[in-house]
C-alpha cells in the first residue's frame, strides 16, 4: 500500500487539534504519515501535539511535528510538502476533520484515473464542538464544462482533493506571496498546467461552523484587506487567459463578469468607491450582457441607468430606512 501524507498547519488551534489528529487516527487506511506544521502558536497547540504523539500506538501511523516562526499557511503547507514522503498528499486544516474512511476511498478512486487527473469529493459541516454534523455537496461538473470553468465558478475547499506530489510540485505549490485565496489559486495553476479534476460524490471532510478565532480570515476581509480581493479576480482573469490562450470563451466571461461585479458591491459596502469602479468597469469589459449584474430588481434596474456606485449606496440607504 502506498504511504499517504496528511499535511495539517496549524496556529493557536489548541482546542481544535486534537479533533483533527483523531480523525486521522481514525482511518481505515494504512500506512498513513501525519505531518504537523506549527506556524508559531503561542498557545498549548504544542505540548498537545506532542502527547498525543506520545499516547499515540496504532500501527502504520508515522507523526513528525515541526514548529516554525509564522509565516502564514501556505508557507507552512510548502514546508510539509517538502517534509512528505508519501505518494498521495492530503491536506487538512487543523480545526477540521477527516470524514471515516475518506482517505481509502479517495486513494481507491485516484488509483483508477489518470496521471494528470485529481480526484476531489465533498466538504460537510459540523457544529462547534465536532458533534453534529451534516452533509453538504458539490454542484458536479457539467458534461460540456472544462475543468478550468468549473474551478473559476466553484471553491475546492483545501481539504478535499488527493492530491500527486509531482502535479503539486511541478506547479511549485502553495503561492506564499498572496494572502487571501490560496487553495483557489493553487487549483487554477494545476488546470493551467493540464491537470483535471474528477469529481467523486461523498464527504471527504468537515468544516468547523462558525468563528473559530481564524485572525487570517478576519485579517482578510473586504473591510481589512481589499486588495486582496482584488487580486483574486485579477488573477484569475490573468489565468484565465492564459489557459485559454486569451480566446476566452463567453461563458467563463461572464463568471469572471459576474466575480468582479459582486467585489465591486462589496468594495462599495466597505467604502472603497474607486475600487469598486475599477470592478465594476472590468466586470463590463468582460460581459456580453447584463447576466453579471447580481441583486434585486431594483438595484439591477439603477445599476444599468446610473452609476453601480450610486445604486448600491442607495440600496444599502433603503435596507436601512426598512429596517426602521
Amino acid at each position: 500500500m502506498d504511504i499517504v501524507s496528511v499535511i495539517i498547519p496549524t496556529y493557536n488551534r489548541a482546542q481544535y487539534i486534537t479533533d483533527a489528529l483523531d480523525s486521522v487516527e481514525a482511518q481505515s487506511y494504512r500506512p498513513l504519515e501525519v505531518i504537523v506544521v506549527d506556524d508559531g502558536s503561542t498557545d498549548e497547540t504544542e505540548s498537545i501535539v506532542r502527547s498525543w504523539t506520545e499516547e499515540c500506538d496504532t500501527e502504520g501511523l508515522q507523526i513528525c511535528y515541526r514548529y516554525q516562526d509564522n509565516a502564514g499557511a501556505p508557507v507552512a503547507r510548502n514546508r510539509g510538502l517538502r517534509l512528505a514522503s508519501g505518494a498521495w498528499i492530503k491536506f487538512l486544516d487543523s480545526d477540521d476533520m477527516l470524514a471515516p474512511n475518506s482517505i481509502g476511498r479517495q486513494v481507491e478512486t485516484s488509483s483508477q484515473v489518470k496521471e494528470n487527473e485529481i480526484v476531489f469529493g465533498d466538504l460537510g459541516v459540523m457544529d462547534r464542538a465536532g458533534e453534529r454534523r451534516w452533509e453538504q455537496h458539490y454542484e458536479p461538473p457539467a458534461e460540456d464544462e472544462g475543468t478550468f470553468e468549473y474551478l473559476i465558478g466553484h471553491i475546492v475547499n483545501t481539504p478535499t482533493p488527493l492530491h500527486r506530489p509531482r502535479l503539486l510540485e511541478e506547479v511549485g505549490g502553495f503561492r506564499e506571496d498572496i494572502q487571501k485565496g490560496q487553495e483557489y489559486n493553487l487549483h487554477l495553476r494545476l488546470a493551467v498546467a493540464g491537470v483535471d479534476f474528477v469529481y467523486e460524490r461523498g464527504v471527504v471532510a468537515y468544516k468547523r461552523e462558525g468563528n473559530t478565532g481564524n485572525s487570517v480570515t478576519d485579517r482578510n476581509s473586504v473591510e481589512n484587506n481589499p486588495d486582496a480581493h482584488l487580486f483574486i479576480q485579477d488573477n484569475r482573469c490573468d489565468l484565465a487567459g492564459e489557459y485559454y490562450n486569451w480566446d476566452i470563451p463567453i461563458s467563463v466571461r461572464k463568471k469572471l463578469a459576474r466575480g468582479y461585479w459582486v467585489t465591486g458591491r462589496q468594495m462599495v459596502r466597505a467604502g472603497y468607491y474607486d475600487r469598486a469602479r475599477y470592478c465594476f468597469r472590468r466586470a463590463e469589459k468582460y460581459a456580453d450582457d447584463t447576466s453579471h449584474v447580481v441583486g434585486p430588481t431594483p438595484y439591477r434596474w439603477l445599476s444599468m441607468i446610473a452609476d453601480p456606485v450610486w445604486a448600491e449606496r442607495a440600496l444599502s440607504f433603503l435596507k436601512e430606512i426598512l429596517r426602521r
